[in-house]
């Protein structure tokens, strides 16, 4: 049989539980104060945080910047010498590319279409956020 509901449950609309399992009690959290965290460093100190400026790994941004140039630049043909083995050969010819800027145009277009959503998001935050904030996160 299914645990008696307390007064609590019932006054909210739960009329029974979903298994035959003990349950738990919980104080649900709602302030922002509820969530803060103190960070302990290795001798047992607590760690305050001393700036809100972005700190940036350098090796980190070195291979997000080589990422984003591989997708910017134009694809670069291989020598018949320098294609790799294929092992599932298909029947159907392989695609090869009758336009070589085509890359490039696509790359623009992208970058294009990829700066217009950064700028609608920064002035979506801008609105909600404010003017100041933005500037500040910038």
């Amino acid at each position: 049989p299914p645990p008696i509901m307390g007064a609590e449950e019932a006054s909210v609309g739960i009329e029974c539980n979903a298994n035959s399992a003990e349950g738990f009690r919980a104080i649900l959290k709602e302030r922002y104060t509820d969530f803060v965290v103190n960070e302990i460093d290795q001798d047992g100190e607590v760690v305050h945080l001393t700036t809100l400026d972005a700190s940036i790994d350098d090796e980190i941004d070195e291979m997000e910047q080589q990422k984003r140039q591989k997708f910017a630049s134009p694809a670069v043909e291989r020598a018949e010498g320098d294609k790799p083995e294929q092992k599932n050969v298909s029947s159907e010819p392989t695609p090869t590319p009758h336009d070589t800027t085509a890359p490039e145009i696509v790359s623009a277009e992208a970058n294009t279409l990829l700066n217009e959503k950064i700028e609608s998001a920064v002035t979506e935050f801008t609105k909600l956020a404010g003017a100041e904030e933005a500037a500040r996160l910038k």
